[in-house]
């Protein structure tokens, strides 16, 4: 289901959310980057 425009998406928005997720490490931050690929992949 992957698109080849799609996976530097995925890799930028992961790099985003992996600094969210050290500075604040929650629940929230977890859920985020779910919805974040979610939304992407679909």
């Amino acid at each position: 289901m992957y698109h080849p425009y799609i996976n530097p998406l995925l890799i930028f928005c992961y790099s985003i959310t992996e600094n969210h997720l050290k500075r604040k490490k929650t629940a929230y931050g977890t859920a985020l980057k779910v919805m974040l690929y979610t939304v992407l992949i679909y």
